[in-house]
Formats: structure tokens, C-alpha cells, sequence
């Protein structure tokens, strides 16, 4: 769950820190911080995606990709990756890198409160077999998909950071062949 009091690294767009920030002033602000997204796929090359918590204060019940997170402060992106997959999906897997940096941008209106996401992100991969057990706090439902059923999610349904994710695999499918083998 968004723990706002959470300090996080403002980063420039090489990743170097530039300073630091509560979570609530980095989305206030919209400010540059480092966040990864994580892609699982099972042997057979389906996707996991997840349906956020009803809790959750950004996007709610939207479908997202397998997993995300913000790197903690002084956290790298590998490590940030392998926590996510813990905490929201109780998965201990080794992970690849599937994309190198790039920005994303989302805002988010909860009542009147803007919330404004500004990521430089990394996208990991990993592969498993065994049980995925959710966070329920975090996740409220999950499955594991095909590419082309990817294809059906749109704003209204996906999350922007996911869509973008969803779109680039999408558009390089030899990202999941790769890590699948």
C-alpha cells in the first residue's frame, strides 16, 4: 500500500539522485523518480497480469502488468524488481532485464487530489512455475494470458505504466520468447 510518508530518490534522466522527496510531494510535484515494472511468464510464455486492490489510491481495480514498484531510496532497479515480485505476488525468482530505461508520465484524479506519476523505469522478466500467492492488500485478482488477449486493454481498463509495458512486448514479442528460453 502507498505509504506517503515513504522518502524516495528524484533522479535527473540519466538516473543520477538529484535529491530527495516524500512519496506525497513526488506526486504532488511531479517529480522524476526511479520505478520498475515487472513482467512474470509461466513456461508456456503467458503473461500474469494483476488486478490492483480496490484500496489501492492510484487506479484502482485496474489491470496491470505481473508487478511495480518505486525503488526505495539508495534501492537498485534488479533488487526493486525482485522485492516487487515478493511482496506483491510471494515470488522468489531471478530476473532479466527486458528494457532499459525510459520515462513514464500518468496523472491521476482520487475526488480532487491530482496525483501526478513521472518514472524513469526499467522493465524485468521472470519466469515461474509455482504458486503465486497475492498480496491481497495490493492485488485483488490475477491470471496468467496470452499475447493477443493483451490486445483487448485500453486506458479505461489498463494502467498507463502497464499499457506502455503491454504495447512494447507487444510490439517486440521476441522479449518473452528470449526469456522464456
Amino acid at each position: 500500500m502507498i505509504q506517503m510518508g515513504e522518502i524516495l530518490d528524484i533522479v535527473d534522466k540519466r538516473s543520477n539522485v538529484v535529491g530527495k522527496a516524500t512519496r506525497e510531494e513526488v506526486y504532488g510535484r511531479g517529480l522524476l523518480h526511479p520505478a520498475v515494472n515487472i513482467i512474470v511468464i509461466n513456461p508456456q510464455g503467458k503473461i500474469y497480469i494483476q488486478q490492483r486492490s480496490a484500496k489501492k489510491s492510484v487506479f484502482p481495480l485496474y489491470w496491470d502488468i505481473s508487478a511495480a514498484e518505486h525503488l526505495k531510496s539508495g534501492e537498485n532497479y534488479q533488487r526493486a524488481a525482485k522485492r516487487g515480485l515478493m511482496e506483491e505476488l510471494g515470488i522468489e525468482a531471478s530476473v532479466r532485464l527486458l528494457r532499459s530505461k525510459h520515462i513514464q508520465k500518468s496523472e491521476y484524479h482520487n475526488g480532487n487530489k491530482r496525483i501526478l506519476e513521472y518514472e524513469l523505469v526499467e522493465l524485468w522478466g521472470a519466469v515461474w512455475a509455482g504458486e503465486i500467492r497475492i498480496d491481497l492488500e495490493e492485488v485483488a485478482n490475477g491470471k496468467f494470458v496470452s499475447l493477443p488477449y493483451l490486445e483487448k486493454f485500453d486506458e479505461a481498463t489498463f494502467t498507463p505504466w502497464g499499457l506502455d509495458e503491454v504495447r512494447f512486448i507487444l510490439e517486440n514479442p521476441r522479449v518473452i520468447f528470449e526469456l522464456a528460453h
